[in-house]
């Protein structure tokens, strides 16, 4: 018996649901992951999820998962697996410490520049150069935050790669 069977039974667990990719992703798992791919999961179907901290994600890759936890050490195994990193969510709404995202029609290239993670754009950088067009341009990208200056909101639509990076640089 498999250690998908023992904890999920004969029929395996519902991969439709967000939960256990997150879930899997945030413990660093890559057997769980590894294991999931091996029982028939579709890492290109979309899936939802809530996490407890209140971070919605609809229709999303469990890529966007990756680039949110900052698990960049697992990438190559989606990848691998058949994840397609230029696979855009549909909406991501996303708060770290002092900062809210919101993300529509977003690749995890994209969010991995808004969120400042190095480390997933180093590994993206592997599969597909950064400047590449086949990225496309962004969807819709908005940054709030409260500091001592006050509420701050940008918002970034529909831009290539090089302007994106090139607006949040100069934040």
């Amino acid at each position: 018996m498999s250690l998908v069977e023992e904890d999920y039974g004969p029929s395996g667990p519902d991969f439709t649901d967000g939960k256990i990719w997150y879930d899997s992703i945030k413990r660093g798992d890559v057997g769980d992951l590894v294991s999931f791919m091996m029982h028939g999961a579709d890492v290109t179907q979309p899936v939802n999820f809530t996490s407890e901290e209140g971070n919605q994600f609809v229709k999303v890759s469990p890529i966007h998962f990756i680039v949110v936890l900052g698990a960049h050490e697992m990438l190559s195994t989606f990848i691998n697996g058949g994840g397609d990193p230029k696979y855009r969510c549909e909406s991501v709404t996303f708060s770290s410490k002092d900062q809210q995202f919101l993300f529509e029609n977003v690749n995890c290239l994209h969010m991995a520049i808004a969120l400042n993670q190095s480390k997933v754009l180093e590994e993206l950088k592997d599969f597909l150069s950064l400047e590449s067009e086949e990225w496309g341009n962004s969807g819709r990208i908005v940054v709030s935050s409260e500091g001592e200056g006050g509420k701050n909101r940008r918002e970034i639509a529909n831009v290539s790669t090089k302007t994106l990076l090139n607006a949040l640089s100069s934040d």
